[in-house]
């Protein structure tokens, strides 16, 4: 582990895990978490405003040449700057709670999540999720790693024999009949269909075996720039499939799909006949 990046991702551990803590509460009914809504499908909770703050006093005081980019200042990014940062320097790329919607209920399935780019290229990256104390973490070319220990994808080689999750994007009413034609697709031909609502937590668990695959159309890079790194340290594959085949993988993407590499030209192959439909 190089010594500059290792104490980088040993801060950004230690605040997903202060973060972890608020979350833990609410999780437990110690503390109210109260719920705002930033558009129709998109909740924001005080537990979110909390660990952006976190972070920011994190960088502020620890890495002051670094910069910050999150979920809950995005809407600020003008197009110069949003370039900027996902290019340029040292970026945090951080969703202070990966899962609000989930949280918001008391439901345990939602993280923190942390990708740090150095000149646009992903190098560290951090995904906790409080409620199993489970701390997925990777540096660019040393490996992934769960709680220290190094994690692997799965073996499996067909989609019949693989668990995939998805996510729905934030307009799937409005299109209900192209997400429902995702789903059935996959439905048919798994062995199961998942709908977790944590991406970054997906693609955490895709890395260490326990989900063969997960796509979404709609992220963001906050919600794959962490997992995206674990992943490839890990050995999976990931993918654009609404790209063309050419394209490399990119955080800053309309479609994101990550999987065990036996599975890899086979779930390509088909989220691209069905990205081609949706056109």
């Amino acid at each position: 582990m190089s010594e500059s990046w290792g104490h980088v991702l040993r801060a950004a551990e230690g605040a997903a895990r202060k973060v972890g803590e608020r979350v833990r509460e609410v999780l437990s009914g110690e503390r109210i978490c109260s719920v705002s809504m930033k558009g129709e499908q998109d909740p924001v909770t005080d537990i979110d405003l909390y660990s952006e703050s976190i972070f920011l006093e994190l960088i502020t005081k620890s890495f002051p040449t670094h910069k910050l980019l999150s979920e809950e200042m995005a809407a600020t990014v003008n197009p110069e700057q949003w370039n900027a940062l996902l290019t340029k320097g040292t970026t945090w790329i951080v969703d202070p709670i990966d899962g609000t919607t989930n949280l918001s209920i008391q439901n345990p399935y939602c993280s923190v999540s942390i990708g740090i780019l150095e000149d646009g290229v992903p190098s560290c990256g951090v995904i906790y999720d409080p409620s199993r104390d489970e701390l997925f973490s990777a540096i660019r070319g040393e490996g992934a790693y769960l709680n220290g220990k190094r994690i692997s994808p799965s073996t499996v080689s067909s989609i019949h024999n693989s668990v995939i999750s998805l996510g729905l994007p934030h307009n799937f009413r409005e299109n209900w009949a192209d997400s429902e034609r995702y789903i059935r697709e996959f439905a048919q031909d798994c062995r199961g269909v998942r709908i977790f609502g944590s991406a970054a937590l997906d693609i955490a668990n895709t890395a260490c075996g326990r989900l063969s695959g997960f796509f979404h159309r709609g992220l963001k890079p906050w919600d794959v720039a962490g997992g995206s790194l674990i992943l490839q340290e890990a050995g999976g594959k990931s993918f654009n499939f609404l790209a063309t085949p050419e394209s490399r993988f990119s955080i800053d993407s309309p479609s994101h799909a990550f999987c065990a590499p036996g599975i890899y030209d086979e779930f390509q192959e088909k989220l691209r006949k069905l990205a081609e439909g949706s056109r």
